[in-house]
């Protein structure tokens, strides 16, 4: 498909392309973002992320035999050869010597970016082959030794194809880590956490208590992205539900974890961390799939007083071939606490994702979840011509193929 779309494209640039796109969720910017050169010396797209204030480095290996090929040490080093001369201005002339100008012209912008205004490295090894675990290690070993600490990122044919199993379901680009501070409370006797494992399924459950400051925290972090299975948006603080979070925040505090129903939280893998008296629970993928109105509630207001009950569910995607099923019927058998319409249950469906990225491209935000209007503005990412939601086009389609009066 992307292919058809982009003509000169060569299969290493539609699979480069693809999985930027995978992160910026922009085909302009994606485009951009390659170089597309026999002699880009590793760097087959570069990008600069002002809101995180980093600069993204990809390395891209197109292996037709999927995740047949090993790949070599040499290869996934060679991405450090690259991050050695935004510090030495030696190796930098060297490297440049042979390089295409059109790409020069990007590093030397990422070099200044990086060494005056304090942005970081993210390097990213993209490969349909495989990336053994010891050499993996060995990678983000090197990243603790290297000049400017770069996040070094690899997506083998495993990684790769969770990826794009997201990205059909609209959850790419995922967020590759978050911690969770578990809160044991000043005022109450606990143990911090109730742990559930399923040895049929491998599924494996966590109960704990957070501070509501310390949700507000990683939403406000992670962003909208954290929602993406989730069948709705923000209803806004004007709900009766979410008023009364408000009020229970402001004047009781201290009985918030009685009065609310908590958050559920889905993620690939999940493991809890003890540090003297201070313990997390280290979460990959992590994706809020009840308790949105909640999460993004307090991130209005929250207080060091209240406590939320969160549950965590690790589901494997490896060997479990119904997972999108589980996780999508985990989303409606939960989010019961505001009214939920048919209209509501139909957000998730790869047809209405498809659209939406379809009328993305044409610049037109098309509203497939119920939300509030600023929501979808914020989350559109460009100027948008008109937008409109499902009910609105369905409609327009009746209208078309059967009677305008209709």
């Amino acid at each position: 498909k992307i292919r058809l779309q982009n003509p000169t494209f060569k299969d290493d640039d539609a699979f480069v392309f693809w999985f930027v796109n995978s992160w910026l969720d922009d085909e302009e910017k994606s485009e951009k973002s390659l170089t597309g050169k026999s002699n880009d010396k590793g760097v087959d797209a570069l990008w600069i992320d002002p809101t995180n204030s980093s600069v993204n480095i990809v390395q891209g290996k197109f292996r037709k035999s999927w995740g047949k090929k090993n790949e070599k040490r040499t290869d996934l080093f060679e991405l450090f050869d690259i991050v050695s001369i935004f510090w030495n201005p030696d190796l930098q002339k060297s490297f440049f010597k042979t390089l295409d100008s059109q790409i020069q012209r990007k590093l030397k912008i990422a070099i200044d970016l990086v060494t005056n205004k304090k942005f970081s490295i993210k390097l990213y090894y993209v490969t349909s082959g495989k990336v053994g675990k010891g050499l993996k290690n060995e990678v983000y070993d090197k990243t603790k030794v290297t000049p400017g600490s770069p996040e070094y990122l690899i997506y083998d044919h495993n990684q790769l194809m969770k990826t794009y199993e997201d990205w059909l379901e609209g959850a790419a680009p995922g967020i590759p880590e978050v911690e969770l501070p578990i809160d044991f409370g000043n005022n109450s006797q606990n143990q911090g956490v109730l742990f559930k494992r399923d040895i049929r399924s491998n599924i494996e459950s966590w109960i704990i208590s957070m501070s509501t400051q310390d949700v507000s925290d990683i939403v406000e972090n992670a962003g909208i992205q954290l929602f993406a299975r989730n069948i709705r948006g923000f209803l806004g603080e004007k709900t009766k539900i979410n008023e009364a979070i408000l009020r229970t925040i402001e004047e009781e505090p201290e009985n918030f974890w009685y009065y609310n129903n908590g958050i559920t939280m889905v993620c690939n893998s999940a493991e809890k961390i003890d540090s003297g008296r201070k313990s997390v629970l280290n979460v990959t993928y992590p994706q809020i799939i009840n308790g949105q109105q909640t999460a993004k509630t307090l991130t209005i207001k929250s207080s060091p007083k209240a406590q939320v009950l969160v549950k965590v569910i690790k589901i494997p995607r490896e060997g479990q071939t119904e997972y999108f099923t589980l996780v999508n019927n985990i989303v409606k058998s939960t989010n019961w606490q505001n009214k939920i319409d048919y209209v509501d249950l139909a957000s998730n469906d790869h047809i209405q994702i498809d659209l939406q990225k379809s009328f993305r491209s044409l610049r037109y935000l098309y509203r497939r979840k119920n939300q509030t209007k600023s929501e979808a503005r914020d989350s559109a990412g460009f100027r948008v011509v008109d937008t409109f939601d499902k009910s609105h086009l369905a409609k327009c389609v009746i209208a078309c193929i059967e009677d305008l009066s209709i």
